[in-house]
C-alpha cells in the first residue's frame, strides 16, 4: 500500500521529524516532500514508497487501502508490546 499525503504528514508528526530529516533519511529531495505533503503538485509512487518505507522501519504502520476505507497511521513503539497483548 502506497502512504497518501495525509498519511506520510501524519506519520512524520508522530515522530517529530523535520521536512528536512525526512526528505534526507528517505533518499528524495526536500522540495518532492513539500510537494507531496501539500498536495500542490505531482508526486511518484516512487517517493511515496521510498517515504512509507523509511516510515515504516521507524515503528509507523499506515491504516486504510481505499478511499472509502478508515485511513490514518499508529506509532508502534514496541514489537514487544504487540507480542505480549496478542498472546
Amino acid at each position: 500500500m502506497l502512504p497518501s499525503a495525509r498519511q506520510i504528514r501524519a506519520a512524520r508528526g508522530l515522530l517529530g521529524i523535520s521536512q528536512a530529516e525526512m526528505a534526507k533519511l528517505a533518499g528524495v529531495s526536500r522540495s518532492a516532500l513539500v510537494r507531496l505533503e501539500s498536495e500542490s503538485g505531482t508526486s511518484t509512487d516512487r517517493t511515496r514508497m521510498r517515504l512509507g518505507e523509511t516510515l515504516e522501519s521507524r515503528g509507523i504502520q499506515f491504516l486504510g487501502e481505499t478511499a472509502e476505507a478508515l485511513e490514518g497511521v499508529i506509532l508502534m513503539k514496541s514489537k514487544t508490546k504487540i507480542s505480549r497483548r496478542e498472546s
